[in-house]
């Protein structure tokens, strides 16, 4: 059986928390949040990301996300650090940024170990931008609840954009103002990523 991995689907996981640097009440609310504490932060992370993603999404998205986590947890093929800067979350980086990842894993999925099943062949989508779009759209239609922050236009790799304002029931032409400043951020992610995947992955489980 093959699962598909598509990195996108990472931004879901902080559900309430991103963009919130660009938010000076959110900023101040965890201005002395001590970030490599696993309790304090996962305290947070209850109360903002776990319900958005059991709650809200399709079943679709949390596959997706799930799978994408977990791959990336087990293999070491990603950026943590770069992950978490381009969300733009209200307090800084643990010192280990992997670690945020696996307290996210550890809130959502107790019971589970994140290490990637031997009866699944794993398909990374190296440009998995259009999947994203296209699943996102479809569950911003049917459940009428935003993921990660992404309105309005959203750039496709391939094929121009989607256009979520016209399916969603918003005005003609209208943009949700964090549209803009997100798709760059996930551009930003993406040049981030090529760069780590030139550089050897290294183990880096607490």
């Amino acid at each position: 059986m093959k699962k598909i991995v598509n990195r996108w689907f990472l931004g879901y996981l902080f559900g309430h928390l991103g963009g919130g640097a660009d938010d000076v009440d959110k900023v101040a609310k965890y201005a002395n949040l001590n970030v490599n504490d696993k309790d304090s932060v996962s305290i947070v992370i209850k109360e903002s990301c776990v319900p958005l993603v059991l709650e809200t999404q399709s079943d679709l998205v949390r596959e997706r996300l799930k799978t994408a986590l977990q791959y990336y947890l087990t293999t070491n093929e990603i950026d943590f650090s770069s992950v978490f800067d381009a969300y733009l979350l209200p307090f800084r980086c643990p010192s280990n940024a992997k670690n945020f990842f696996l307290w996210i894993w550890d809130a959502l999925y107790p019971d589970e170990n994140p290490s990637l099943s031997a009866e699944y062949e794993y398909i990374v989508l190296e440009d998995g931008l259009d999947d994203y779009n296209a699943i996102y759209r479809d569950s911003f239609i049917s459940r009428r609840h935003p993921g990660p922050e992404v309105f309005g236009t959203v750039e496709a790799s391939v094929g121009g954009a989607v256009d979520l304002t016209q399916r969603t029931g918003a005005k003609a032409g209208e943009e949700d103002a964090d549209s803009n400043s997100c798709r760059k951020r996930l551009i930003q992610f993406d040049n981030e990523l090529t760069e780590h995947r030139s550089r050897p992955a290294t183990d880096d489980w607490d």
